[in-house]
């Protein structure tokens, strides 16, 4: 290189110029194979952090699970909650299949009311990630049911509990805790069979399926077995091209309770609900 001052040729990792004395601006670069290491290292960390922190954070479809059954898809559930793997969880829901086959005008035309929170289509991608949001929120306020009427015995019929003083605050918030659940799915049953196969309800899951983009929709009740004691919930699955994912932690067949998420039941009474 050449000294800025004075034009005098100089080597490359001159600190100044050996005709004038001028600083030649170059910092101290070590020769050898480090440096060349080092560069190349410090981006591909940099680029694997970003890379990790957008997959993380993204929840987008490669981070969807499909189930080639219902009962697949329901036991891989279980086993998430079990071990509080509740991004695994939110996992087997159908997010981000909904967020891309939802057909807004469809769904108005049968709704004929507006609903904010959906508003999207192929043209309005811009919506997708607060559609997103708004479907794992559902999701996750659902868990938190579950796990909540699993720990905390509300005799009550009324899902909603009034807290009457700081002790009561206490204990709602001790029944919150994921530690330590062991959660037992003892039954899986087909819902009201005569009716889904029905044309009546072949009906609903035609519109259903022209809504959301489903190729089909089924209905479960659930027996759970938690701490001794057997509850009763449910599942709503639908399918796409890729599998089964879970729609909904309960049936709209009737029997389930859709905010509690679970319920106390006999198992005799369990059986003599999956088949009425």
């Amino acid at each position: 290189m050449y000294c800025s001052n004075c034009g005098h040729e100089i080597s490359d990792n001159s600190l100044y110029c050996t005709n004038c004395g001028a600083k030649t601006g170059t910092t101290n670069i070590r020769k050898g194979n480090k440096k060349k290491i080092f560069i190349p290292l410090t981006v591909l960390v940099l680029i694997l952090g970003m890379l990790a922190i957008i997959i993380l954070n993204k929840g987008g479809e490669a981070g969807q699970k499909y189930f080639n059954t219902p009962e697949a898809a329901a036991e891989y559930f279980v086993k998430c909650i079990n071990k509080n793997d509740f991004r695994g969880a939110i996992q087997a829901f159908a997010i981000e299949e909904k967020v891309k086959n939802f057909d807004f005008v469809t769904y108005m035309e049968y709704a004929k009311m507006l609903n904010l929170a959906y508003i999207t289509s192929p043209e309005y991608t811009e919506y997708d990630y607060l559609n997103t949001l708004y479907l794992q929120n559902n999701a996750s306020n659902k868990i938190k049911a579950l796990i909540f009427n699993l720990n905390y015995n509300n005799e009550s019929d009324n899902p909603y509990i009034q807290v009457d003083n700081r002790t009561d605050a206490k204990e709602i918030y001790k029944a919150f805790d994921p530690k330590g659940i062991e959660l037992k799915l003892e039954m899986m049953d087909y819902a009201s069979p005569d009716y889904q196969d029905s044309d009546t309800y072949r009906e609903y899951k035609k519109r259903d399926c022209k809504i959301y983009g489903y190729t089909d929709i089924r209905e479960y009740y659930a027996l759970y077995e938690y701490e001794g004691e057997d509850y009763l919930s449910g599942f709503t699955f639908v399918k796409y091209k890729k599998g089964w994912q879970i729609d909904s932690l309960y049936t709209k067949l009737g029997g389930t309770d859709t905010i509690k998420i679970v319920t106390p039941i006999d198992k005799d009474d369990y059986i003599d609900l999956k088949y009425e």
